[in-house]
């Protein structure tokens, strides 16, 4: 689908650094920073969509607050390039990714402003390969969408800035492309997750998720959690402890079938459907009226108590498409999953 990213047009090539500084928009208390917006907008799914670089500051026991930022340059000379300064962080963050750092990829839109005249340089990195990026907690470089920044205000349980969220929220603009033929604007994708042992991590993250029977009631789809927290279970365990069995016991590091190496695969999936609000325990729907819903997403929501299972079925694979992957620290886990401690499992 032909896109046009229309914050772009704001972007001014001609405005350096002198020139925020004689202007006097640059922070009072940070004079010597500017945060730059890079973006990566992919057109290989049923829709394209755009996710931008941040910042991961590491964990440190606590010592600095662990969350996701906005990438900066730090400058003292107010008549150096501001391109070739943030070419030049950007170089450094794409390598400690594994990502090409051919800077023939990178384009410079140029400087932009938000709604509080706070400016932001805007790079486009859409022509990096950015697919299959396998990230740990301390990745210092990552790509999130902004349905993640705006909604979920967390990507894999770590927590994104606050005025990183206020800056998204407040201009909402950031995040949206329009058709180029109609200028709708093209609907955003959601973070979802699936889990399993590494092999079938390493597998997802190239060729997407495999149709799978979850429930009783009807055949094999895609299914994915919405939050990372549930997919965990999947990622660290057996889903039934019964299939354990001697030849694939080399898998497991205990009776209650952990994996040794368990993992988590992410996505960007457009959803596209209605809830299903299930009063039952389990998913009741037949394949007969999964079929008769036209919409290719059904949004399931338990009414009552349930067992932890995938709360989004999908019918069809052009609807999501991976974006990276994460092994998860078993010296995190418990023996078996506890679903009141799952919001402390974390990736390594």
């Amino acid at each position: 689908m032909d896109y046009v990213y229309l914050i772009k047009e704001n972007a001014n090539k001609n405005i350096e650094l002198k020139d925020l500084e004689n202007n006097k928009v640059l922070s009072s208390n940070n004079p010597n920073i500017l945060n730059f917006l890079c973006y990566h907008i992919s057109n290989e799914s049923k829709y394209p969509f755009i996710q931008f670089m941040m910042e991961k500051i590491p964990y440190c026991n606590n010592f600095i607050k662990e969350q996701f930022i906005l990438p900066y340059i730090l400058f003292y000379d107010y008549d150096i390039s501001v391109e070739n300064l943030i070419k030049d962080k950007i170089k450094i963050s794409l390598h400690s990714i594994g990502c090409s750092e051919n800077m023939d990829n990178v384009i410079y839109n140029g400087i932009i402003f938000d709604k509080d005249e706070t400016p932001y340089a805007l790079i486009d990195i859409s022509n990096v390969d950015i697919t299959r990026l396998n990230l740990f907690r301390n990745s210092s470089t990552w790509f999130l969408l902004p349905s993640e920044i705006i909604n979920t205000k967390s990507v894999c349980n770590l927590n994104i800035e606050d005025e990183v969220i206020n800056l998204f929220t407040k201009n909402p603009e950031l995040s949206i492309l329009n058709n180029k033929n109609t200028m709708d604007k093209i609907i955003l994708p959601e973070a979802v997750y699936s889990g399993g042992e590494k092999r079938i991590v390493e597998f997802n993250s190239f060729f997407g998720l495999r149709k799978n029977k979850v429930f009783n009631s009807c055949s094999e789809y895609y299914y994915f959690y919405k939050s990372f927290s549930d997919s965990v279970k999947e990622g660290g365990w057996i889903n039934d402890e019964s299939e354990l069995n001697d030849n694939e016991r080399i898998k497991f590091e205990n009776n209650f079938g952990r994996y040794k190496e368990g993992g988590i695969n992410r996505y960007a999936l457009f959803i596209e459907g209605e809830i299903h609000f299930e009063s039952l325990e389990e998913f009741s729907l037949t394949d007969e009226e999964i079929l008769n819903r036209s919409d290719p997403c059904i949004l399931i929501c338990y009414t009552g108590e349930h067992e932890i299972k995938p709360n989004i079925l999908v019918k069809k694979y052009e609807n999501f498409i991976p974006l990276s992957y994460h092994m998860l620290n078993n010296a995190l886990l418990d023996e078996t999953f506890i679903k009141e401690r799952s919001n402390m499992y974390m990736i390594k």
